[in-house]
C-alpha cells in the first residue's frame, strides 16, 4: 500500500482521522530492500522506477514518462509513525512467499494495528 505513495505521512494521519479502528499494512519487499525493510532505524528510501515493469502497478496514461518517484518506508518507520498517530502495534511478521509465484519477491512484511481511542 505505501509504496507508491509519497506522501506517507500524510496517507497515514488521513486513515487515522476516519472511523477505521484497525489496520493491516502487507508489504512485498523485494531482496534489494529486505535490510532496508528490516533496519531497526526509521526511514524511507526514494528511487526513481522504471515503468512497465512486473512489480510496478502504475500506469501513467497521457503522460510521457519512463519512470517515476517512489518511497520504500521501512518496517520501523511504518511502526514508529502510526504509535505517534494513535495506534497500537498488535503484531510484525516476515512471511515467506513460493518463489514459484514471483521469483523475484521471497517475503512480505505484515504489520497489523488498532487503534487506541477507539
Amino acid at each position: 500500500m505505501l509504496y507508491h505513495f509519497n506522501h506517507h505521512y500524510q496517507l497515514l494521519e488521513a486513515i487515522t482521522h476516519t472511523d477505521i479502528t484497525g489496520l493491516v499494512i502487507d508489504t512485498s519487499v523485494i531482496p534489494d530492500h529486505y535490510q532496508h525493510y528490516i533496519d531497526p532505524i526509521p526511514s524511507i528510501r526514494y528511487l526513481s522506477e522504471a515503468q512497465g515493469i512486473d512489480i510496478n502497478g502504475w500506469e501513467l496514461r497521457g503522460y510521457n514518462k519512463n519512470s517515476t518517484w517512489v518511497g520504500i518506508p521501512n518496517a520501523s518507520w511504518i511502526q514508529a509513525t502510526l504509535q505517534h498517530l494513535g495506534w497500537r502495534i498488535r503484531s510484525h511478521q516476515m512471511v515467506s512467499m513460493l518463489r514459484t509465484i514471483r521469483p523475484n519477491l521471497r517475503h512480505r512484511g505484515v504489520i497489523t494495528a488498532v487503534r487506541i481511542d477507539k
